[in-house]
C-alpha cells in the first residue's frame, strides 16, 4: 500500500531518537525496514562466511615465513577456525528481509544526505527528475558518444614517451586499460528548500584515475605555504588566540560558490606551472621535470566527461567533481587568488584565514566597507563568485567552530548546522572495537579542543554521549573510553613485519588470527564489509555483470563440466579471449577452448557466472584454486594452489549460495 509520507528532519516520536531516516518518499516503509535504515547506511551486517577469506589471507604470505613456521601458522589458523563458533547475528531475520525488500524495491532510492548523517528515501521518478535539473543547468554538455577510449589512448600516449624515465611498475600502474567512464549521481540537499541534489562524480576505475592520485602527491606540497592556511578545527583556533579586537572589529565569512566547477583551469595550471618551477623539492618527490607534470596534468584537468543515466556530458568550465586533484588545485588556486585580491583590494580585513572554499574574516572597516569589498571580490574572476555572512550578536560559525566575540578576544564552542542528526557509527556494526573507541575518543578531543570555556565543555560532552547513547553505546563503554585518554600507555618499538594479511572483521574470531599473526611477525588489518550501504545505495549506472573486472568466474560446458577462471579485467573481455582462441585454433592459450575443441562440445558462454569478486590479484588466485578444488571435475588448473588442509573448511561456503545481502 502507497500512501504519502512527508517527514522532517526532527525529533523521532517512534524512537525518541533525532529523526535519522528522511523518507520523502510516496513509499510507507515497514516498521523494520524504518528499523534497518535508522542504523546507518554504515552499519555493517555479519557476514558468516568468512573462511575463505582467512584461507586466502594465509596463503598469501605463507611463503614469506620459514617452512616450519609457515606450516604451523597454517594449521594454528586452521584450527582456530574450526574450533570456533558461527558468529550471532547483529540484526534479526526480520530486519534482514527488510534490507532484501529495500534492495528490490527499484520504485525507490535511498542515498545519505548531503550533509548531516541522514538517509533519505526518494521516489525513483522524482530522483531522475532532479538528476535532469541537474543536468540542463547549464553547467553541463552533451556528447554525442563515450569518450572513454579516446581518453584512454590519450593517457596510454603521453605515458609511453616517459617510459624510460618512469619506473616500470609505476607506469604499469598508470597505464589505464579497460577503464570505465566517471559515473554521475546526486546526494539530497535536505537543508534547502525544494531538496535539490549536490553532483557527484565518481571516477573510480576512470582513465585518469590512478594518474590523478599520483600528481596529488607531486602537487599537495604546493599548497599551505601561504599565512592564511587552515589545516582544521584545531589550527584555526590556535590562530585565532593570538587575535586582540578593536571596538568596530567585525567577524564575518566568505564562501565560493561551487570552487571545483569554477575554477578557470588555464590561470591554475600557469600558477601550477610557477610554483612547480620555483620548488627546490620537487626532485625529491619526482622523477618527471616540470613540463612532463604540465602536460599529465593538463590532460587530467581537462577531463570532464561523465555517464549520466541517459548519455554522456561533459562539464563546460572548472575541474571535474570527484577528481582527487580538485581539492589540491582548487587551495593553489585560491591561495593564488587571494593574494591578488587582498593586495588590490581598496580596504584590507585585519585577518584573512581560510579553508578550501571558506574564509574568516575580521573586518575593521564599518559595514558599508565590507559590502565594497565583497563586490570587489566578485570583481576579479567572473567565474570566482563568493557569499558573505556576517555575525549576529558577536557570533558567527565557521567550520564545525561557532566564535564568539568575548571582549577583546575571541572564544569557541562546537557549532552544529541545522542538519544535524547527531548519528554515529551504530555500536553494534560489525566494526572493530578500536572503531568505536576512535570515534568516542574524537569526539571528546574536539569538545576539549574546541570548547575553550568549562561550561561550555561540560555541555558538550553530556551532548556528545546523549548522542552516542542513541547510535548504541552505552554509558559505561563512553565513560571508559574517556577515562583512557589519561592513561597512554608507552608502545613497544616493533619489529619490521614480514607480511600483511587483510581479513574481514568478524568479532571474536579475527581477534584471534591477528594474536596468532604476531607470533610469526605477520600483521593483520582487519576489513568492515557488507555495509547496509553497499546493498542499498545505487550510484553507478547500469552495466551489463560481464563488465565486471576483478572476479572469478565459471563458463559451464555443454558436458556438465566448468571452466573456472580468475581475471582482473573485465569478465567480457576475457570471455572474448577465449572464443578467440577457440576459433583460432590456440588451443595452448586456453584449457576452455583446447577442451571444447577435442572433445567436439559446445561452451555455454551467455550461461558464464561471477564466483567471487575481489580486488587482491593474489587472494583471487587462491579463490580461484578453492573453486576449483571444490568442483566436481574442473576443466581448468589453478596458477596457484591451495592447500587441500582447507577444503574441508570451505567446501560448503564454496558451493552454498550465500545468504548475506550484499
Amino acid at each position: 500500500m502507497l500512501k504519502s509520507r512527508r517527514d522532517k528532519v526532527g525529533s523521532d516520536p517512534a524512537s525518541g531518537s533525532k529523526k535519522f531516516v528522511l523518507n520523502l518518499s510516496e513509499y510507507a516503509l515497514t516498521d523494520h525496514e524504518e528499523s534497518v535504515l535508522r542504523k546507518g547506511l554504515n552499519f555493517s551486517i555479519v557476514n558468516p562466511h568468512f573462511n575463505l577469506d582467512m584461507a586466502c589471507a594465509v596463503e598469501s604470505v605463507i611463503t614469506k615465513l620459514p617452512h616450519i613456521s609457515g606450516m604451523e601458522f597454517r594449521w594454528k589458523v586452521r584450527s582456530m577456525l574450526q574450533k570456533s563458533k558461527s558468529p550471532t547475528s547483529n540484526i534479526s531475520k526480520e530486519e534482514l528481509k527488510a534490507v532484501k525488500s529495500l534492495r528490490l524495491n527499484k520504485d525507490i532510492r535511498i542515498l545519505p544526505a548531503d550533509k548531516g548523517n541522514c538517509t533519505v528515501v526518494l521516489d525513483e521518478i522524482k530522483y531522475r527528475d532532479k538528476i535532469n535539473t541537474l543536468l540542463k543547468s547549464g553547467v553541463y554538455e552533451p556528447l554525442a558518444k563515450d569518450p572513454t577510449a579516446s581518453v584512454e589512448r590519450r593517457v596510454q600516449q603521453i605515458l609511453a614517451q616517459y617510459k624510460t624515465v618512469l619506473p616500470a611498475e609505476v607506469k604499469r600502474k598508470l597505464t589505464p586499460y579497460h577503464s570505465k567512464p566517471p559515473h554521475l549521481y546526486g546526494l539530497p540537499k535536505i537543508h534547502k528548500p525544494g531538496i535539490p541534489l549536490r553532483p557527484i562524480v565518481s571516477s573510480i576505475g576512470s582513465p585518469c584515475y590512478a594518474l590523478a592520485a599520483f600528481l596529488q602527491k607531486i602537487l599537495s606540497p604546493l599548497a599551505g605555504r601561504s599565512g592564511s592556511f587552515v589545516k582544521n578545527s584545531g589550527h584555526f583556533i590556535e590562530l585565532l588566540k593570538s587575535v586582540n579586537l578593536r571596538r568596530h572589529d567585525m567577524l564575518a565569512s566568505f564562501d565560493v560558490v561551487s570552487l571545483f566547477t569554477n575554477v578557470p583551469v588555464d590561470e591554475a595550471l600557469q600558477v601550477i606551472r610557477s610554483r612547480l618551477s620555483n620548488d627546490n623539492t620537487l626532485a625529491e618527490r619526482s622523477v618527471l621535470k616540470v613540463e612532463a607534470i604540465m602536460e599529465l596534468l593538463d590532460v587530467c584537468l581537462r577531463t570532464t566527461y561523465f555517464q549520466g543515466d541517459d548519455g554522456f556530458y561533459q562539464q563546460k568550465d572548472g575541474m571535474a567533481m570527484g577528481s582527487s586533484l580538485s581539492p589540491v588545485v582548487s587551495n593553489i588556486y585560491m591561495e593564488h587568488f587571494e593574494q591578488l585580491a587582498i593586495d588590490s583590494a581598496q580596504d584590507k580585513p585585519s585577518l584573512w584565514l581560510r579553508y578550501v572554499d571558506d574564509t574568516f574574516v575580521i573586518w575593521p572597516h564599518g559595514a558599508e566597507g565590507i559590502q565594497n569589498f565583497l563586490t570587489h571580490l566578485n570583481s576579479l574572476r567572473p567565474a570566482i563568485q563568493f557569499t558573505m555572512e556576517i555575525e549576529s550578536e558577536g557570533t558567527i560559525p565557521f567550520l564545525d567552530v561557532l566564535v564568539m566575540k568575548k571582549g577583546t578576544a575571541l572564544t569557541t564552542k562546537v557549532h552544529r548546522k541545522p542538519t544535524h542528526t547527531g548519528r554515529y557509527l551504530n555500536f553494534n556494526s560489525n566494526h572493530p572495537p578500536h572503531v568505536k573507541r576512535g570515534i568516542v575518543h574524537s569526539l571528546h578531543d574536539r569538545a576539549t579542543t574546541i570548547c575553550q570555556d568549562r561550561q561550555d565543555r561540560v555541555l558538550e560532552v553530556k551532548s556528545l554521549k546523549r548522542d552516542l547513547q542513541l547510535s548504541g553505546y552505552s554509558q559505561g563503554f563512553i565513560d571508559s573510553v574517556i577515562r583512557s585518554k589519561g592513561g597512554s600507555r608507552q608502545k613497544k618499538k616493533e619489529e619490521k613485519p614480514l607480511g600483511t594479511v587483510y581479513i574481514p572483521y568478524v568479532k571474536g574470531i579475527s581477534e584471534k588470527f591477528k594474536r596468532i599473526g604476531n607470533q610469526y611477525n605477520i600483521r593483520t588489518v582487519f576489513k568492515t564489509k557488507h555495509t547496509l550501504r553497499s546493498s542499498l545505495v545505487r550510484t553507478k549506472p547500469k552495466r551489463d555483470p560481464q563488465h565486471t573486472a576483478q572476479c572469478v568466474y565459471s563458463i559451464p560446458c555443454q558436458c556438465g563440466r566448468s571452466y573456472i577462471g580468475e581475471t582482473g579485467r573485465p569478465l567480457a573481455v576475457r570471455i572474448r579471449e577465449h572464443k578467440h582462441n577457440l576459433k583460432q585454433g590456440l588451443l595452448e592459450k586456453s584449457r576452455l577452448a583446447q577442451h571444447a575443441y577435442e572433445e567436439g562440445h559446445r561452451v555455454s558462454w551467455d550461461e558464464a557466472r561471477i564466483l567471487e569478486i575481489e580486488s587482491n590479484s593474489r587472494y583471487r588466485k587462491y579463490k580461484e584454486s578453492a573453486h576449483m578444488a571444490c568442483s566436481s571435475n574442473p576443466i581448468s588448473q589453478p596458477s596457484l594452489d591451495i592447500s587441500p588442509i582447507w577444503i574441508p573448511l570451505i567446501n560448503e561456503e564454496v558451493n552454498k549460495p550465500k545468504n548475506i545481502i550484499s
